[in-house]
Parts: structure tokens; C-alpha cells; sequence
């Protein structure tokens, strides 16, 4: 019995760490948000059709957000003359955003409070990054962050900005 618990806890941490989405998949249609941005403005995700977006979903009090945060910046940075928009979408209430982001140097655009972005998105675990297409269509996502994954991301951005 021992062993079976075990296993079950073995199995139970496997997908604690992969993480279970209920939200939109690959290759379906982005659904569309309206928040805040940080300086108060409506943004919504109509606001950038016909460009690559990239929602960034992080918190301030998350360790692995700590290793993405530098990459989605550094994505932003090669990526924003190619319009395409990087947005990280706070997900608490609780922290300061803004001054983590200042502290850090990020100048990607934020969504401070975007738990109702994050609830659109089926999103219960982070760092979560969704990468929409010109089109309007889910092209990346993931939960979780690693070595090579900003790489990855380039990847998925450069095939969407590759002359069809």
C-alpha cells in the first residue's frame, strides 16, 4: 500500500508540474480580454489583430518568473520592430507590478490585475506563455519555464513572421 501511495504521489506531482489547461488549445481561435493596462488604458485583444502577441502570464512572488522574466524581455527586445507586442499579464491582485517590472528593466506592456485575462485563458499555473498568431489563432503554449524555451519561442515567432 505504501508503495502504491507512493506511486500515486509520484504520478500526482507529474502533472502538478506539467500542469492540467482548461483553456483554449493550439490551432483554436484566441478569445478575446479586456483589462487594464498599467497606465489605466482599456486594452483588448482587438487591439492588436494582424500582430503576433505574446501573452506572458507571471506574478511578482513567482521563482520560475524569475528565470522567464529575462527572456520574455529579451523577445520583446529582438521582436517589438516586427510588431510584435509582448504583454505580461500580472496574475494576482497582490504585489507591485510596476516596480518589479522597473526594477528589472522590462518595458514589455503590462496588464497589472489580470486575473479575468487569465480566467479567459484557462490559466491556473505560471509562468504561462500563449503565443497568438496575425490571424488571430493560438500558435504556442506552454506552462512552465526552461532552459531553450525562449529559443523555442523565437522559433514559433519567426515561422509566424516568415514571408508566406
Amino acid at each position: 500500500m505504501k508503495g502504491l501511495r507512493c506511486a500515486a504521489g509520484i504520478i500526482l506531482t507529474a502533472v502538478a508540474i506539467v500542469g492540467c489547461s482548461s483553456g483554449p488549445k493550439v490551432g483554436s481561435v484566441a478569445p478575446g480580454f479586456n483589462a487594464l493596462d498599467a497606465e489605466g488604458r482599456s486594452v483588448a485583444l482587438s487591439d492588436y489583430e494582424g500582430k503576433p502577441l505574446v501573452l506572458y502570464f507571471w506574478a511578482v512572488w513567482c521563482p520560475p518568473c524569475v528565470t522567464s522574466g529575462p527572456e520574455i524581455q529579451r523577445l520583446h527586445e529582438e521582436y517589438r520592430d516586427n510588431d510584435v507586442v509582448v504583454i505580461g499579464v500580472h496574475y494576482d491582485d497582490n504585489g507591485d507590478p510596476r516596480s518589479y517590472m522597473n526594477d528589472h528593466d522590462y518595458t514589455f506592456e503590462l496588464i497589472p490585475n489580470g486575473n479575468s485575462v487569465a480566467d479567459v485563458y484557462g490559466v491556473t499555473k505560471i509562468p504561462q506563455i500563449i503565443v497568438i498568431g496575425r490571424d488571430g489563432t493560438i500558435l504556442h503554449r506552454q506552462i512552465g519555464f526552461a532552459e531553450g524555451d525562449g529559443d523555442r519561442i523565437a522559433a514559433v515567432l519567426e515561422d509566424e513572421l516568415a514571408p508566406r
